[in-house]
C-alpha cells in the first residue's frame, strides 16, 4: 500500500518559489555540520521580489547562526511536502 505522504525531492523543493514553499520549513545543514530549521517564510521579508524567485536561487543567503557559513546541504522540508505530483 503507498505511503499518503510523498518523500521530499530535493529536485522539485529547489525548483519551486520561495511564495508556494512560505508555509513551510527547511532543516538545514552547515559545512560546520551545525543543523537548524528555517523557515521559509523568513526569506520573503528580504523584499517584494523574493517570492517569484525559486528556492534554488535563495538558499544562498541561508548562513549558519553558529559559524556564519554558508548552508550546506538541505536535508528535510519540514511542515509540508512537496512531490511531484
Amino acid at each position: 500500500m503507498p505511503s499518503a505522504v510523498a518523500p521530499f525531492d530535493r529536485a522539485i523543493a529547489l525548483a519551486c518559489t520561495v511564495q508556494t514553499l512560505r508555509g513551510r520549513s527547511l532543516y538545514v545543514r552547515c559545512r560546520c555540520l551545525t543543523s537548524t530549521v528555517w523557515p521559509v517564510r523568513l526569506l520573503l521579508k528580504r523584499d517584494s521580489s523574493v517570492q517569484t524567485r525559486t528556492l534554488a536561487d535563495m538558499i544562498v543567503f541561508l548562513r549558519c547562526s553558529t559559524c556564519g557559513g554558508a548552508v550546506a546541504d538541505v536535508v528535510e522540508m519540514v511542515g509540508g511536502v512537496v512531490s511531484g505530483s
